[in-house]
């Protein structure tokens, strides 16, 4: 019996092209912090 986490390839081939997509486009840098949070 497969385990219900495994996923499948389909699901696996979008997410790294979405996490790609982050990378390549430096999304994480360009977020904007929650107006209040003084950490940078």
């Amino acid at each position: 019996m497969a385990a219900p986490m495994v996923g499948n390839p389909l699901a696996c081939a979008v997410a790294m092209t979405a996490l790609q997509v982050v990378e390549d486009e430096n999304l994480s840098a360009k977020a904007e912090r929650p107006e209040g949070n003084s950490s940078k």
